[in-house]
């Protein structure tokens, strides 16, 4: 058997063990089926309102299976964390934050009016009321920003991408994430950020004082297809010249930082 095919056989008994409605899942992973809502059932008892032929299953598979921001077990979430999702999109990870373990509290930040609407629905379809929920952008600086509505909602930006078609742009209220470790009434045990390019100026214009209530970041970075004139390696510099030490992970393009001293 080849490599592939024994990987795709080793993905679909994945999704088939997450999953209570998987054949659908893989229909759906596959494009097969035709765009429409669907509700998922993960065998856990958690579910989520999605759409169809859309980013979605991908984030959820993502997320749940390949477990892109909780990859070790410094990163998995524990007892009593606070954790702070930016970039909420539908609230797939935020819903898994928050039933991981006992005790956790999600701060979730979404501006986009289609994806906080379900972001909302789903918190709600799963009783959760350790979530709370936040409707605006996170970028540089507090205000207003535009931004840039993609035909599929995972490619939301306040940065216009090359990649996407974009079918409406919308003026929303953006904090700086100052404001948001403001907001947030403890340290953050979890920053978990994927907003599309944004990442870069958010955290370079962060005050080291306020970074410093963060113990770790698991972001999804973005250096194709949008203009700015930072990079990775100047991120991943800032972070360890204020306390974190911090790594990528090419393959899924993902960087994780930790405070050197937390434990």
């Amino acid at each position: 058997m080849n490599i592939r095919l024994t990987n795709i056989l080793g993905k679909s008994r994945r999704v088939a063990q997450l999953y209570m409605n998987w054949p659908t899942a893989l229909l759906d992973r596959s494009r097969l089926i035709p765009r429409r809502p669907l509700l998922y059932h993960l065998r856990n008892g958690v579910r989520f309102h999605v759409q169809a032929r859309s980013f979605d299953v991908q984030v959820i598979n993502e997320i749940w299976i390949d477990n892109i921001y909780t990859p070790s077990p410094r990163f998995s979430i524990r007892d009593g964390w606070t954790v702070a999702d930016i970039g909420g999109q539908k609230g797939i990870f935020s819903v898994l934050a928050a039933t991981s373990a006992r005790g956790v509290k999600v701060y979730t930040f979404e501006p986009a009016p289609d994806s906080l609407a379900i972001l909302r629905r789903n918190v709600a379809l799963n009783a959760l009321s350790n979530i709370t929920i936040f409707g605006v952008a996170v970028s540089s600086k507090d205000g207003e920003a535009h931004l840039h509505l993609a035909a599929d909602s995972g490619c939301n930006s306040l940065i216009q991408r090359s990649d996407v078609p974009i079918r409406d742009n919308v003026r929303v209220e953006a904090w700086s994430m100052e404001r948001v470790l403001k907001t947030i009434p403890s340290p953050v045990n979890l920053l978990k950020m994927d907003i599309e390019g944004m990442e870069y100026e958010t955290l370079l214009s962060c005050p080291t004082a306020y970074l410093q209530r963060v113990e770790r970041i698991a972001l999804e970075y973005h250096d194709d297809y949008i203009q700015t004139s930072h990079n990775t390696s100047e991120l991943v510099s800032f972070l360890n010249s204020r306390g974190f030490s911090a790594h990528l992970w090419p393959e899924r393009r993902m960087l994780f930082a930790e405070r050197n001293s937390s434990v």
